[in-house]
């Protein structure tokens, strides 16, 4: 994926978000729900 790429813009209107902001997006959801995935692993760890 090249620059230009990155700088497309995906949908139209008020909903136009560029690509790399989706990237972002969907990066920063990932991370989301492994830190997620920790704290339940921490807790179960605990528990036992």
């Amino acid at each position: 994926m090249g620059d230009a790429d990155l700088d497309a813009t995906r949908g139209g209107g008020d909903d136009a978000n560029g690509v790399a902001w989706i990237l972002h997006h969907l990066m920063q959801h990932e991370a989301e729900h492994r830190g997620q995935i920790g704290e339940l692993r921490a807790a179960l760890r605990s528990a036992e």
